[in-house]
């Protein structure tokens, strides 16, 4: 019973964590440039990805 409990755990939260991240593909609502996410930010500076291919909202 345990078990059970902590497997359907997982798949819950593995399942909430791909819908969300396939709501933010289709919306277009993710971190890919630096002007939205630092994450990805290159030294040549904002609105460029780790590419250095402009963003939108590039200067």
């Amino acid at each position: 019973m345990f078990e059970t409990i902590v497997v359907c755990a997982i798949v819950g939260i593995v399942a909430v964590l791909a819908g969300r991240s396939l709501y933010k593909t289709l919306t277009g609502k993710n971190d890919a440039c630096c002007c939205g996410g630092e994450s990805c930010c290159s030294p040549d500076g904002c609105g460029r990805d780790k590419a250095g291919v402009g963003c939108e909202g590039d200067r």
